[in-house]
């Protein structure tokens, strides 16, 4: 955790330190990469769990309403991981849509992470109709700018020891997931 809070901004860490512990373990619990999590989360909301955008996505990762509606009956039906707030049940929410959205495009984490920004409906239209998904999102290159930034101390820090996440994008490749 420190290592982590040590690649943000300073006036961050405080926001990044009340959640920090509680993503990583929704990360772990949905198999998810932690680094990946957490780059999403820095891009949608800069760690501040009031933001609220103009399509009225809230919390730490963005959730809009419509979304949240079904994923709240997803995650009821296949985890009862506890959330004790608003913003744990946000991070839970956020967790488990790109876990299903990796499975759904069988593992990318590239079309995984345009299709949480853009929709899925719109990269698999987008793929069908031949059109290059992530060659020019602004959106998948800020989260990679992060996840490189997010990555950078954790991997010099494990250096040739085992990392705690045996099964993550930080392990299997040494560059940014996407």
């Amino acid at each position: 955790e420190d290592i982590i809070l040590s690649s943000i901004p300073r006036d961050r860490v405080e926001y990044l330190s009340k959640h920090l512990n509680f993503t990583l373990r929704t990360a772990e619990r949905f198999k998810v990469d932690p680094f990946w999590v957490l780059s999403v989360m820095w891009v949608e909301s800069h760690f501040d769990e009031t933001v609220e955008s103009r399509k009225s996505a809230k919390g730490l990762m963005q959730i809009i309403p419509h979304t949240g509606k079904y994923l709240e009956k997803k995650v009821a039906k296949s985890d009862h991981l506890s959330a004790q707030d608003d913003s744990q049940k946000n991070v839970v929410f956020g967790t488990f849509y790109l876990k299903r959205l990796l499975k759904s495009f069988k593992g990318n984490p590239k079309l995984a992470t345009c299709a949480y920004n853009l929709g899925p409906s719109r990269v698999k239209n987008g793929l069908r109709n031949g059109i290059r998904i992530g060659s020019k999102n602004h959106y998948l290159n800020k989260v990679t700018k992060a996840y490189a930034r997010f990555t950078k101390k954790f991997l010099k820090a494990v250096g040739n020891r085992i990392p705690p996440y045996v099964e993550t994008y930080v392990v299997l490749r040494t560059s940014a997931p996407v």
